[in-house]
């Protein structure tokens, strides 16, 4: 299956045909963000951890 872009999606976010994928797509797109943020909380954490054992 082809990947599309998101300007591919976007165009075509009111289209039947392209619904469930579009759908899919955002999910996809929200869940890649949710797990970087995520992971950047938890070194943001770390290093205030390290901060202040050795302040």
């Amino acid at each position: 299956m082809i990947e599309h872009t998101a300007k591919f999606y976007k165009a075509r976010k009111n289209d039947p045909k392209w619904a469930a994928e579009y759908k899919k797509f955002r999910q996809k797109r929200v869940d890649t963000f949710a797990s970087r943020l995520l992971v950047f909380l938890l070194v943001l954490d770390v290093i205030l951890i390290i901060i202040s054992v050795f302040k």
